[in-house]
């Protein structure tokens, strides 16, 4: 029976089952667990810990910070840390008066790629910012150049490949670094230049490879394809064959689209924009938004209060392609203060599923960092105390669930019941035409998602009496 015509009767079944149930009291799904803080500084030296990054299971981070966690970086160098959550960080890199930053991981967690002005193995005497690899406890230097900048690595899942920009005239081919371009090494060292603009008047930046390692998404204000004669800042990529291709194409040259994240498979890429792809930013606010590599589709995310003086960036695509997160100050799902906080949102098929609030802090900010595959684990920084261990307001590096129980359309959360979409939604993911988390919609905790728990969620919806939504927790 094919996937159509097994969801088509499935959902007839629902239907009939939404007759049958009997309204009565209802009790709310279970409240979603606190984040777990992952760092913890306390010795008023106003060290941060940011930029964090995760592997695919949620359960390792990576990050930069000038604080002293391991008791190792008295110099308060900003170094690159490593973590299982629940266990203490481990200091990777350990040098003085430099500094190593914008750590990228591979899905294992056991490969580390970053950006670095410091001589970590012996080859940079020059302190020029190279890209750099851990590899389970040994570190390598993957780009040596002078007077030039290799920035902003990627690393792609099995951690063979590290996409980057760079200023450097490493082949004699980037206009001896007047423009950043796109960059490819191997964990060996081999390097490949992917793209090569003619006026070197424009830039190249922001990579963010699949996990082939034979596609990278990147933003770029030159004309590579001879789309872009308005040079806008568009979404663009290239295979490691150099075949660029333009992905957004601005209504006008005003407003730019940045920061490209894309998925394993290299089918999805989010990003945030001020352009009004959709006709849903008329008033050019900065906004999240997603585009596919094979059809060029643009879908918008976000959508701030009309003439709301925010802003949504920051994007984090989860590996899978099914969810993201970001950063926004603006007033969304609950955010009446305008605090900076993260939200996630799934995605799939022609739809946007609903926005939900990660964080909820006041008079502070917490901003998005790397998801597990799912998207059900989110680590982000902080100087809020979600967990009640950051009473210092220091910036700190945590893990939070983005799991609504029972709620996987709507992201409703307690005390807040479900709707009857999100029953529906879920009944869509027992029968494979939908992607529906665990921890979302296995509402009695039995290690599957059946239609068992669309009808168990639906007689929440309508109140059936001693009715208690149990997902397995994140």
């Amino acid at each position: 029976m094919n996937v159509r015509s097994n969801s088509t009767r499935g959902i007839a079944v629902f239907g009939l089952a939404l007759a049958s149930v009997l309204m009565a009291a209802a009790e709310s799904p279970a409240a979603t667990p606190l984040p777990v803080q992952i760092t913890a500084d306390d010795s008023g030296t106003g060290c941060a810990s940011s930029t964090p990054v995760s592997d695919s299971t949620g359960t390792i981070a990576a990050w930069q910070s000038d604080c002293d966690p391991a008791t190792t970086n008295a110099d308060g160098s900003t170094e690159i840390f490593r973590a299982i959550v629940g266990s203490a960080p481990v200091q990777l890199t350990d040098k003085t008066a430099c500094t190593s930053s914008r750590p990228t991981i591979s899905a294992d967690g056991t490969r580390i790629a970053f950006e670095s002005d410091c001589d970590l193995v012996g080859a940079n005497a020059d302190g020029n910012i190279e890209i750099f690899l851990w590899k389970n406890g040994t570190l390598s230097q993957l780009t040596t150049s002078t007077d030039c900048e290799n920035l902003a690595p990627s690393i792609n899942g099995p951690g063979s490949f590290v996409a980057f920009d760079s200023t450097c005239n490493i082949f004699g081919t980037n206009n001896d670094g007047r423009g950043s371009e796109i960059y490819r090494v191997s964990v060996q060292g081999v390097l490949k230049q992917l793209t090569t603009d003619a006026t070197g008047n424009c830039d190249s930046t922001s990579a963010s490879i699949d996990s082939s390692g034979n596609l990278v998404a990147f933003d770029s204000d030159c004309d590579l394809t001879g789309e872009n004669e308005n040079l806008a800042v568009e979404i663009f990529t290239v295979t490691s064959a150099g075949a660029v291709r333009q992905l957004t194409f601005a209504p006008d040259d005003s407003c730019s689209s940045v920061h490209p994240e894309m998925d394993a498979a290299g089918t999805i890429v989010g990003f945030h924009s001020d352009c009004d792809f959709t006709g849903g930013n008329p008033d050019a606010g900065d906004e999240i938004f997603t585009v596919t590599t094979a059809s060029r589709t643009v879908q918008q995310v976000s959508s701030s209060p009309l003439g709301a003086a925010c802003a949504s960036g920051e994007v984090r695509m989860a590996s899978s392609g099914g969810a993201l997160a970001f950063s926004s100050y603006c007033k969304l799902a609950g955010n009446s203060d305008g605090s900076i906080e993260v939200y996630q949102v799934t995605l799939g098929g022609s739809s946007v599923g609903g926005l939900l609030a990660v964080t909820s802090g006041s008079d502070c900010s917490s901003m998005a960092g790397g998801l597990s595959a799912d998207g059900s684990r989110v680590m982000f920084d902080s100087d809020c105390n979600p967990s009640g261990d950051n009473a210092d307001g220091s910036v700190e590096v945590f893990r939070a669930s983005a799991c609504a129980c029972g709620a996987p359309n709507t992201r409703r959360l307690p005390p807040q019941d479900p709707l009857a979409s999100d029953a529906l939604l879920i009944l869509k993911g027992a029968v494979g035409s939908a992607s529906c988390a665990a921890c979302e919609c296995d509402t009695n905790d039995d290690g599957k998602v059946s239609s068992t728990d669309a009808l168990r969620t639906l007689k929440a919806v309508v109140g059936e009496a001693g009715i208690t939504l149990d997902c397995p927790s994140e």
